[in-house]
């Protein structure tokens, strides 16, 4: 499985969009995200700022290995 994070639209309708990356196949860890900030608002903690659509990948060359990846820690 890939993921795809996406910014929610009441996020967008406030004036805030975040960055994001793909989170590959075989990624553990935390997501990280650079938010950026066009309107002053107030965020919430645990408060939904995206939405993250999975695709499963048929063909892939292996799996996440690098030195971000928990489960290797």
């Amino acid at each position: 499985m890939a993921g795809f994070a996406y910014p929610r639209s009441s996020l967008l309708r406030m004036g805030c969009t975040i960055y994001t990356a793909v989170h590959d196949p075989g990624y553990e860890g935390q997501p990280t995200y650079l938010m950026h900030v066009l309107n002053p608002i107030i965020i919430y903690k645990d408060a939904r700022i995206a939405q993250i659509v999975y695709i499963e990948c048929n063909k892939v060359n292996g799996e996440y290995e690098g030195i971000y990846n928990e489960k290797i820690k």
